[in-house]
């Protein structure tokens, strides 16, 4: 590759107070990695802070659901009732059987562990065993297919054609499956994109798999979301803010009917995209906002009532962004 690979996206949401389109039936998904370890502070949440938003799921009256059951609901357009909230948890670190599991067990609420196979077969200090993640199965715990090596499984080899490219991705998806079934006896349908990446291509040949797919962008899930790409809030230290954790919970699914470019894999430093609403919010205009990482808020330009472009501001010198589109 002559050039990084950028992933485009924007961050858009609203509180329900403040809309006044037609709401589809919908859910939030958290997505968390590391908990209690503060060397780690981009992927980590303190023990202090995910008990004090444990606090506010249970005293605002959130129902936390099995991710596999709000999937099931949406797939079928079976309404869902309010204020449904998943938690998801990537990659298998110790500290979630050390730390989260624990707490969570307690509380009596579901959760999935989205597992690269690899690091748990080598057995790395830092993550869980097999036996571990084992006994969180017996006990209730979900699990979902993270692929075998967590590669970047965008990049086709410089030897592969587009068909050697997706048969590798199918066996690492495969081999994850099978080491999960072989080593806990459970069977999942679920798929996280590994970094979140994703091009189109690959997320409808994983879909072909049998596969409902995840990605790292932000946003609340409904019954006219992508399932080759479905949004979860990322939730580490640096966005620990319980006013900021009370936004994202009460977010709702925006109304996209269409998105250019379609591709969320670009080349240009500065890009931009283009969304078309199916609806009217019937808000101020100025009241959507859309940030990209290590920008804050970007330029937002209306061209109608319902369309709009959103702008980076400067060029990007990492791989990713926010990712993805919302």
């Amino acid at each position: 590759m002559t050039k990084k690979l950028i992933a485009i996206g924007i961050l858009i949401y609203f509180s329900l107070i403040n809309l006044a389109y037609a709401i589809d039936s919908h859910a939030v998904v958290l997505m968390y990695h590391r908990f209690g370890e503060d060397r780690y502070p981009s992927t980590n949440i303190s023990t202090e802070s995910f008990i004090q938003q444990l606090d506010f799921i249970e005293e605002n009256g959130f129902k936390v659901w099995p991710l596999e059951k709000v999937v099931e609901y949406l797939n079928v357009k079976k309404p869902l009732p309010d204020k449904v909230v998943s938690i998801s948890i990537d990659d298998a670190y110790l500290s979630v059987y050390q730390v989260a599991y624990p707490i969570l067990q307690q509380r009596k609420m579901p959760f999935t562990v989205f597992v690269s196979t690899d690091y748990l077969d080598k057995g790395y200090s830092s993550y869980m065993s097999w036996d571990e993640l084992k006994d969180m199965v017996d006990h209730g715990v979900s699990i979902g297919n993270h692929s075998t090596s967590h590669n970047h499984l965008i990049e086709k080899h410089s030897e592969e054609n587009v068909n050697a490219w997706l048969t590798r991705v199918a066996e690492e998806i495969f081999n994850a499956e099978s080491r999960i079934k072989e080593k806990t006896n459970y069977k999942t349908s679920l798929y996280a994109h590994p970094y979140g990446e994703y091009t189109n291509v690959l997320a409808k040949f994983i879909a072909e798999l049998g596969y409902i797919s995840f990605g790292q962008q932000s946003g609340a899930i409904g019954e006219n979301s992508n399932f080759i790409a479905l949004p979860r809030f990322p939730i580490s230290e640096h966005y620990a803010d319980m006013l900021e954790f009370k936004h994202k919970l009460y977010s709702l699914p925006m109304p996209i009917k269409h998105i250019s470019p379609q591709e969320v894999i670009t080349r240009l430093s500065i890009p931009s995209v283009t969304v078309s609403l199916s609806q009217d919010l019937m808000v101020s205009k100025n009241s959507l906002v859309c940030f990209a990482s290590g920008q804050g808020a970007i330029h937002v330009s209306w061209l109608n009532n319902l369309q709009f472009v959103a702008k980076a501001r400067k060029p990007f010198s990492s791989r990713r962004t926010l990712q993805l589109y919302n």
